[in-house]
């Protein structure tokens, strides 16, 4: 018997110790269908491990199609709409445990063996020999191994605004966080989740593989029949144009959420449906301290920082030279634009450089973020301070000294708003937030 089959046999057997020390909430999820097969057909363990490498064996090669990317970014309402074509089985987030991971890695069996877990996962029973496995489980940094088992299988990789992605994931899904982090608070988790998204990205981005589409979140809600069949062209399948239609049609976001079609993923859940922007602001600009480079990378728009009032700030050109280093911002349509003509101003620290000082003392600018710096200069905060128009300061993470704490507390009065989201400990922030009473402290 080869490696990964074994593997598998004994995964089957005995889940809890393949996920021990790891996820005990994936091997609840396959007990509970091991559960199902036996109520429906009375096979035990070893019977279920023989029907579906049997299976698996007979209609190779049939490879799998991976969505993946993060929740909260539309990959099992996507997943759904391919099942509804005909051509996949939609088999939910199935998850390899290590061991029987590594036994893939070298085995030539490993395509069969994949397609066997998958078909333990069928939601009807034993599928049609075409049908292809979608699963959705999360984890950019899966692809490339994912491919190496299977050359055939195809990644679809899902992006959505950070912001949104993050926010969707913190405050809804109550028992996903009860089960992962069930004693820490909203910001705690925030946080968490926040680490996953700049995780996510940065093993997808150093993975060594592309995914063989592309798909944003927002482009599936403008168009998910377009985008729908732009992924069946990338994962090679050809179907009808009506069966696409009808499939988008039983998946439709609003009708989902109003309760007019089955749900599917979370798109009925709290925050589902809702845009970063209608949400409180110190989520937002914590997400922004800790994202701003994802959020740029991936195309999305700046934002508004740290939010607050623009009404009664002046729309101007701007008249000056801008330093290297510097990006300015205009203030249009709730975000912080590079292409904006006229102002408000916001100065994006994009970099350090010791002529920085000098030129935002003096600079006609509104706002100021420094959300990309890790520290900063007495100096240059001074500088920023001292500046009579300046009325936002972000300093995202931004690590400050006592001395700095003491003197935003000193200089900071001018400010409507700061940015101070992990810049200190929290007792520091609370004595900022005291001695400047009209100024909003995010932090």
């Amino acid at each position: 018997m080869a490696r990964a089959e074994e593997a598998l046999r004994q995964y089957i057997d005995d889940p809890f110790r393949f996920w021990e020390g790891h996820s005990a909430r994936q091997a609840e999820k396959l007990a509970r269908k091991l559960e199902l097969w036996a109520s429906r057909h009375g096979w035990s363990p070893v019977e279920v491990a023989d029907r579906v490498l049997d299976a698996a064996h007979e209609r190779s090669p049939n490879s799998p199609v991976y969505i993946t990317g993060l929740g909260g970014s539309g990959s099992h309402w996507l997943a759904g709409m391919l099942a509804d074509t005909g051509r996949f089985f939609y088999v939910g987030e199935v998850y390899f445990p290590p061991a029987l991971a590594d036994a893939l890695d070298d085995d030539p069996e490993a395509p069969i063996i994949v397609d066997a877990l998958h078909l333990l996962h069928h939601p009807d029973g034993l599928p049609v020999a075409g049908e292809r496995a979608v699963n959705c489980a999360a984890g950019s940094a899966w692809i490339y191994r994912r491919i190496h088992w299977d050359p055939g299988a195809h990644s679809v990789y899902l992006i959505r605004d950070p912001r949104d992605q993050v926010l969707s994931t913190t405050f809804r899904k109550d028992e996903y966080r009860r089960f992962v982090a069930p004693d820490v608070d909203d910001r705690a988790y925030l946080e968490h989740r926040v680490q996953l998204n700049l995780t996510d990205r940065r093993h997808y981005v150093g993975g060594g593989i592309n995914a063989d589409v592309i798909v944003r979140y927002e482009d599936l809600r403008a168009d998910a029949h377009r985008e729908l069949s732009r992924v069946l062209a990338a994962v090679g399948e050809k179907v009808e144009d009506d069966v696409v239609a009808e499939a988008v049609r039983r998946h439709d976001a609003r009708r989902i959420a109003e309760a007019k079609e089955a749900p599917v993923g979370n798109l009925n859940l709290q925050h589902g449906l809702k845009s970063w922007a209608d949400l409180p602001p110190e989520w937002v600009t914590a997400i922004h301290a800790e994202l701003i480079d994802v959020i740029e990378e991936l195309g999305y728009p700046f934002g508004p920082c740290v939010s607050a009032p623009m009404g009664d700030l002046e729309g101007r050109p701007f008249v000056g030279d801008i330093p290297p280093g510097i990006e300015l911002r205009g203030w249009a349509n709730n975000s912080w634009d590079p292409e904006q003509a006229e102002g408000p101003w916001l100065a994006e620290v994009r970099y350090d450089e010791p002529t920085h000082a000098a030129w935002l003392a003096e600079a006609p600018i509104e706002a100021v973020c420094a959300a990309r710096l890790g520290r900063v200069e007495d100096r240059w905060l001074r500088s920023v301070l001292d500046n009579e128009s300046v009325r936002i300061l972000d300093l995202g993470t931004v690590a400050l000294s006592s001395g700095q704490f003491a003197l935003l507390g000193e200089r900071g009065g001018r400010l409507s708003a700061l940015g101070l989201w992990k810049s200190g400990p929290r007792s520091a922030i609370e004595a900022v937030r005291n001695r400047l009473p009209l100024t909003t402290v995010f932090g």
